[in-house]
């Protein structure tokens, strides 16, 4: 399920556990208490994707695009990847989770004030997969 376009998906409680979804689509997708245990969700885009109480334990979510999504009592454990996944001050964490600890970024709006992102060509350099 490599490369997926899952955009807005239903997957409330599903069974992705192991699932290789590397650099998915799942802007929008409802994750609530789906099982991603162990899956690999490098560069996927989780963008105002809902993973509230979603199991994210042994996760690899190096890369991922969390502005604007949902982990309310997601399962992140020391073994979940979140290694260079973007997050801004939409996205919401579960409580007590520190994402400057687990190798967040934290993203601001640009100045345009329309939403827009920029990313440095440092960070950007950080997110390419050789």
């Amino acid at each position: 399920m490599a490369d997926a376009e899952l955009i807005d998906a239903d997957l409330r409680g599903a069974k992705l556990a192991s699932a290789d979804l590397t650099m998915a689509n799942l802007s929008g997708a409802h994750l609530e208490g789906a099982n991603l245990r162990g899956a690999d969700l490098s560069l996927a885009d989780l963008r105002g994707a809902d993973m509230t109480n979603a199991d994210l334990r042994g996760t690899i979510m190096y890369g991922v695009d969390l502005r604007g999504s949902t982990l309310h009592g997601a399962d992140i454990q020391l073994n979940t990847d979140l290694d260079m996944a973007l997050y801004d001050a939409c996205t919401e964490l579960p409580t007590g989770f520190a994402p400057a600890a687990a190798g967040m970024i934290l993203m601001e709006s640009a100045p345009s004030g329309e939403g827009d992102v920029e990313v440095t060509e440092e960070e950007e350099s950080l997110l390419v997969v050789t």
